[in-house]
């Protein structure tokens, strides 16, 4: 999977910081045809940061078996400060690590 996520970034200026399996995967309960949703964030990179127009500030590749969305870090902390409770879903396995 690391190297799925790696080429996302070879072709992206972005630098990747976290990603988690989503779905099925993380809760244990895939099937034989479950896809690899992977989820996770990104800081933009120093040009799209200085640059004076809005840049996109989410990734979304579909590709086969392969479902992949990363938000830049600044929405991801607007979505946490809402409250998204899909953003904690991706965060909360997290504690469990430490």
């Amino acid at each position: 999977m690391k190297e799925r996520i790696d080429a996302v970034f070879e072709i992206n200026e972005e630098y990747p910081l976290f990603y988690i399996e989503s779905g099925s995967r993380l809760w244990g309960i895939t099937s034989p045809d479950s896809d690899f949703d992977v989820r996770g964030f990104h800081i933009q990179s120093k040009h799209q940061y200085f640059d004076f127009k809005q840049n996109r500030d989410t990734i979304e590749i579909m590709n086969g078996d392969f479902d992949f969305i990363s938000y830049d870090i600044d929405k991801m902390f607007g979505l946490l400060a809402k409250s998204n409770p899909t953003v904690f879903e991706w965060i909360i396995p997290i504690a469990f690590v430490f």
